[in-house]
Formats: structure tokens, sequence, C-alpha cells
């Protein structure tokens, strides 16, 4: 489920994704990192007055799968993603509100990516609407398989439930295809800084 508003300190909330077992409850909560204080159009949106920045990264293990958790802006940050890649993620979620004029220009481009570069699933629930401030949400909910293939695309305005098949063989595969393309993101790091 995601997102969420959980309290934080005494005026501001997290903005968290929670991963929910059928039978044992709550398995796993991710804050949002990294807050959406940005101008869009001609308004301006200031996550940052109103939330609390998380300070953790998030897996989770749903059948054979490790799950790498996110939210929303998180999407533009590669190295929270590269970061569950080397820790095994072989899927990333992304629930999302992007705007319609964000969204028009960067979602289907920023989730290819992600799955791209991280050789991963992207699972990104897209929501639709307008909110009260009269920005208006991009929908667009997407599967992305390990290759950068959209393989299930909701629509910009409708409440629906989008289906892909998954596999893990294919992450195996992917990676096969492309030995050490996760690992080498540490290698780059590890240089830099000296």
């Amino acid at each position: 489920m995601g997102s969420l508003l959980e309290k934080a300190a005494p005026s501001k909330a997290y903005n968290t994704s929670v991963a929910i077992s059928g039978s044992s409850g709550e398995i796993a909560k991710y804050r949002k990192i990294h807050l959406f204080d940005a101008r869009v159009g001609d308004k301006i949106i200031g996550e940052s007055e109103t939330m609390t920045a998380g300070q953790r990264l998030q897996k989770i293990t749903v059948g054979e799968f490790k799950a790498g958790l996110s939210i929303c802006y998180d999407l533009r940050f590669p190295d929270l993603y590269q970061s569950y890649a080397r820790q095994g993620a072989t899927v990333l979620t992304v629930p999302s509100c992007f705007t319609r004029q964000t969204g028009t220009a960067h979602w289907e481009s920023l989730l290819r990516a992600r799955a791209i570069e991280n050789l991963c699933y992207v699972l990104a629930p897209g929501q639709v609407g307008e909110d009260t401030r009269g920005m208006e949400a991009y929908g667009h909910s997407a599967i992305v398989n390990t290759w950068g293939e959209i393989i299930a695309c909701g629509s910009l305005d409708k409440e629906e439930i989008v289906y892909g098949e998954i596999s893990l063989e294919a992450v195996k595969e992917a990676r096969r295809k492309l030995p050490g393309i996760v690992l080498k993101w540490d290698k780059v790091c590890l240089s830099v800084l000296k």
C-alpha cells in the first residue's frame, strides 16, 4: 500500500509505503527519502513543509522475488535503486502521484531507465484524479520488464488494476546477458571516492 501519511514530528508526516502480508500483517514500511519540492507550471509544491524525509532503504521478500520499496519522486534518484540492486532486489516498486506535466515528460523514461540500469522489474502504480490544489495526476500505472519494455500500462484518468507476468528466470537471464552491470556500480563509486 502506498503511499500513506504516517505521523512524524508534531506538525509533519512521513509519506509511507507499507507492504502487508495477507496472513501475517505488516512486513515492511518504507518512508519516502526524496521529498518533492518543485515548481510545476504556476504551482509550487513544497513537500518538505509538511513532510519529514525517511532515512532507510527497505527491502522485502515476496515469494521468490526481493523487492526494493520507494515512492514517487524517489524515481529521479538512480543511486537509490542501484543500492537495492546491489542488495539483491529483482523488483522495484514505485507507487506514485506524478503530475500530468512531469508524467508526460518523464514517467515512462524514468521507469524504463530504472529497469534497464538495474536489470529489475519495475512495478509502478500511478494515482489518477485531481487534488485540492488543482494538480492533475498522470496515472499510467505500469509494469516494466528487465529489458525496459512496458509489459502493462494503465490510463491517464481511470481507476484500474494493471496485470502482467513477471519471472525470476527473466531477471537471471538479463543478468547473464549483461553480467556484472549491477556490481559495476560499486566499482565506479569506489573509484570516484578514491
